[in-house]
């Protein structure tokens, strides 16, 4: 039993005042020093476990109503953020906060007024015989990993346009300047001149790998700043996804200026865009195959 523990608390990275609460197929909810969601491992091929997780973790925050829907807003962004939310999930969620504990339905209004419908639909007869396997959840879900991490980068900087150039000179899916190019060794092989003449010396393919070596390269010059993971500055919860693609944006120097001052110190690209703007748009991707 140690021995597992040992292994879930380097798998998970869990941290002092941190409880994993449950464990089974792939699927750990862990807890905060807080008692909220602060991740939820899941398995895209056995989405009941997911369900029953977070059944499993509002079981042990009951008993303060503060606790209890700090949890509730918590665990709804979670599932959002993993494209888990859908009409049936979300009544099992307000259910599940409303049986056995002291929130009631104007609570759960106020917090989630857009979802006034489902929640006012709620009757105690259907709270007791909550069922997970009747439950309509998205038959397939699109894991938000490097392939389509990749995908949303390139939609965002060139609108998926591999060969195209823009007013600053950056070239590509990717929109790779000087410093980048340099950065991964194509320099001496591909410049904006030369692209401009033939967009064929940079290929597609050849783009999407030199921005795998980026994120590495990326990755290595911010390893100081990841114990910042986890943490939310203006609003926006820090991750390795937003760290890297903040990097690509502005460089790896104004990502650890911003994390090391709490958000302070937020820096833009030539068009207005911030770190913190990219931490939001690429937040929660999962980037365990960036190795």
């Amino acid at each position: 039993m140690r021995r597992r523990i040992r292994q879930l608390l380097r798998e998970y990275e869990v941290r002092p005042g941190e409880k994993v609460i449950w464990d089974k197929d792939g699927t750990t909810t862990v807890l905060d020093s807080d008692g909220a969601i602060r991740l939820i491992k899941w398995d895209e091929n056995n989405i009941k476990n997911t369900l029953e997780s977070v059944q499993d973790a509002f079981d042990n925050v009951k008993g303060d109503k503060e606790e209890e829907i700090g949890f509730i807003k918590k665990a709804y962004d979670k599932l959002k953020r993993i494209g888990l939310i859908s009409g049936g999930v979300m009544g099992l969620l307000f259910a599940m906060a409303l049986y056995g504990s002291n929130i009631d339905k104007e609570d759960l209004v106020k917090e989630f007024p857009t979802e006034k419908n489902i929640i006012l639909k709620i009757e105690p007869k259907e709270i007791e015989t909550i069922d997970i396997e009747d439950i309509s959840v998205p038959m397939k879900i699109e894991r938000k990993n490097l392939d389509t991490f990749l995908k949303d980068l390139a939609m965002r900087e060139s609108s998926g346009k591999w060969d195209t150039i823009n007013q600053l000179g950056y070239i590509g899916l990717y929109q790779f300047g000087d410093i980048a190019l340099k950065d991964v060794g194509l320099d001496d092989k591909v410049t904006t001149s030369k692209f401009k003449e033939n967009p064929n010396i940079f290929p597609p393919e050849m783009q999407t790998k030199a921005m795998i070596d980026l994120l590495k390269n990326n990755k290595h010059y911010t390893r100081r700043v990841y114990d910042k993971i986890g943490e939310t500055y203006n609003g926006v919860e820090v991750t390795e996804s937003g760290i890297l693609a903040a990097s690509h944006l502005v460089g790896a120097k104004s990502v650890r200026k911003y994390l090391k001052s709490k958000g302070k110190i937020n820096e833009k690209d030539g068009n207005g865009i911030s770190v913190k703007d990219y931490m939001e748009k690429f937040l929660g991707y999962d980037l365990s195959d960036l190795v």
